[in-house]
């Protein structure tokens, strides 16, 4: 149990952090998982459209595959991710929290 206010919001805002890291880890596992799928379709539609001309299905499919691969790397890729909730946040709803009780 937290002894003060500032500790107990520090051990809030590392919990959240050590769950936003868990979550990004499991997105970017599965986009890779997407990415390996869809590079194995897209080598079974070259394969299909070599071998004729290409009609709207398969203009669809390139497209699709185009954007599934484009948004796979973008998740696997690094960015900037901000804490929705910090420490300072919770530490002063805290403190207005505990100044309510002690006034009511």
């Amino acid at each position: 149990m937290a002894e003060s206010i500032e500790q107990l919001s520090y051990e809030l805002t590392a919990k959240v952090l050590s769950e936003q890291e868990r979550a990004v880890s499991g997105l970017r596992a599965c986009a890779g998982t997407v990415l390996a799928a869809a590079s194995i379709a897209g080598s079974f539609l070259g394969a299909q459209a070599s071998r004729g001309s290409l009609d709207a299905w398969a203009i669809s499919a390139m497209v699709s595959f185009a954007l599934c691969f484009g948004c796979a790397i973008w998740v696997l890729l690094p960015h900037g991710f901000s804490l929705g909730v910090g420490g300072g946040d919770l530490l002063a709803i805290e403190v207005a929290l505990w100044t309510l009780s002690l006034v009511g």
